[in-house]
């Protein structure tokens, strides 16, 4: 993660037109993003940062769909996130379905929710209790036949993941040995899961 004067000067260079918003996302994962977000009409992103993923899932998705962006946003030492304030710009670029920004943890979020999911994007707590949690507990609002998207979650050429990376840990772990979800593919770091 970059640090608080690299996250200052950033956003001055994004507001002024010289920086763009940052992903940690490879370009054929952003792909995949793209290509399965339309059809779902309920999608769920767990981890935001600066709103790419976000913008795309809102570009690709259907015109009556709902996409919502989970991410506590800490505050930085300007006194507010910066990273919330270029995810909801990102997201503003695009006018399609509706969207909800909720400024929480995941574990927050899961107190009031109760509509089914098509698309869960799982990508905050990257600690294996974290995602563990995140991925038990949300994977209960998922339709079956929807998907989970689990970044940080192999190794590619494209990317390296530690071996001890939560995510990566899930799916060895968990997710391939749970017969109520199928593993899809694998696109860089990213496995592409079906709920049964």
């Amino acid at each position: 993660m970059p640090s608080p004067g690299t996250n200052a000067l950033h956003y001055i260079r994004y507001r002024i037109g010289l920086d763009r918003a940052r992903t940690q996302t490879t370009d054929a994962e952003r792909a995949l993003l793209a290509e399965v977000a339309p059809g779902r009409k309920v999608l769920v992103e767990l981890g935001v940062f600066e709103g790419v993923s976000s913008r795309i899932l809102r570009g690709e998705m259907d015109h009556d769909a709902e996409l919502y962006c989970i991410d506590p946003f800490p505050a930085g030492r300007l006194g507010f996130s910066p990273q919330e304030s270029i995810s909801e710009r990102e997201l503003a670029k695009v006018q399609n379905g509706k969207v909800q920004m909720l400024r929480c943890f995941s574990y927050e979020a899961l107190k009031n929710w109760s509509k089914a999911i098509d698309l869960l994007y799982l990508d905050s707590d990257h600690s294996f209790e974290g995602v563990c949690r995140d991925f038990r507990e949300w994977t209960k609002f998922v339709s079956s036949g929807g998907v989970i998207l689990i970044h940080t979650s192999r190794s590619s050429a494209a990317k390296f993941v530690p071996a001890d990376c939560g995510p990566l840990r899930l799916v060895e772990e968990v997710v391939s040995k749970d017969p109520a979800f199928k593993i899809i593919r694998h696109v860089d770091s990213m496995t592409v899961v079906e709920k049964i």
